[in-house]
């Protein structure tokens, strides 16, 4: 089931770049980076220099590199750290996310 969360993911994701939309990033994605990510990826946390609270910061990444890959979103870091259960780490993703 946490599969099919993470490909869930990758579509949102690709839709959101693919149709240039914050219509899909605000309904869709960015809760979820709210509830497990911006605690820690903030403008004033800034851990690994990844800052998850505009849609920008989310396409632009971190230290590691892109946090989403806009061409190929399954090989995004974001979604290898969530598959490697890396991320995040206190708060996992539900089956639903």
């Amino acid at each position: 089931m946490r599969t099919f969360a993470v490909l869930t993911f990758v579509i949102i994701g690709a839709a959101c770049t693919a149709t240039a939309t914050d219509n899909v990033f605000d309904k869709k994605v960015a809760p979820i980076l709210v509830k497990h990510c911006i605690e820690c990826h903030n403008a004033n946390d800034f851990k690994g220099k990844l800052d998850l609270q505009p849609k920008a910061g989310f396409l632009r990444g971190g230290e590691l590199r892109l946090a989403f890959n806009e061409t190929i979103p399954a090989e995004s870091v974001i979604l290898q750290r969530v598959q490697a259960d890396e991320m995040p780490p206190e708060q996992p993703l539900t089956e639903n996310e």
